[in-house]
């Protein structure tokens, strides 16, 4: 009888969860396109990395100038960052950036959104619910 509730409860639980949360799939950001123009490092396919990051746009550009010691913008789905930059390195620090800001702790997956609550930078899983506060940029 027991039992039987159980079951009920989990199946009820697994319909709450959103399809794509359910789904086990490999996360695999996409490697950064430049080019280099003027002394500066544009990032071509700015938009498809602000979606592998949740569209955690804002905190993804900070986090990229400063690690480069740079200034960065974003004008129509291309960003541009002063200086010659390797795509090599640009890449290891989206991997940095999903691996400190985006994958969960808890659960490994990269459901999570960030938030700002009391002055500090939340991440908040929306697969397990776990949560977290990590350093902003």
């Amino acid at each position: 009888m027991a039992f039987d509730h159980y079951k009920e409860m989990l199946e009820r639980a697994r319909n709450e969860v959103p399809e794509d949360i359910r789904e086990e799939k490999k996360f695999e950001p996409p490697n950064v396109e430049i080019r280099r123009e003027a002394g500066n490092t544009i990032i071509l396919n700015w938009n498809k990395l602000v979606k592998a990051v949740n569209d955690q746009e804002k905190v993804f550009l900070r986090f990229l100038a400063h690690e480069l010691g740079t200034h960065g913008e974003t004008e129509r789905g291309k960003t541009t960052f002063k200086g010659s930059h390797s795509a090599r390195k640009i890449n290891q620090l989206v991997e940095e950036f999903i691996n400190v800001y985006i994958i969960c702790s808890e659960c490994g997956r990269p459901d999570t959104k960030l938030q700002k609550e009391k002055g500090r930078l939340l991440k908040k899983c929306q697969a397990c619910g776990a949560w977290q506060f990590v350093e902003p940029p």
